[in-house]
């Protein structure tokens, strides 16, 4: 008895691994539109700054695109 019970309560368990694992995935963004919800990992990075692709260079992603906002001299 007792052993079917916990048989049961691990496999229980065990179908609440991949739940949780998929809420951790999900970011919540706010801005004037209102909440959206970003779910998975980012592949492709742009930057719209040339400040951010430092701060991207010191963790260890490269951007695979760099906006131009024709005032690199200032």
């Amino acid at each position: 008895m007792i052993k079917g019970l916990a048989t049961r309560l691990v496999l229980a368990l065990s179908l609440l691994i991949p739940v949780v694992a998929t809420a951790q995935d999900q970011r919540s963004v706010e801005d004037e539109h209102g909440t959206f919800t970003i779910s998975g990992t980012p592949e492709r990075i742009v930057v719209l700054e040339f400040s951010f692709v430092d701060a991207l260079a010191a963790v260890g992603i490269s951007p695979v695109g760099i906006a131009d906002d024709k005032k690199w001299s200032e």
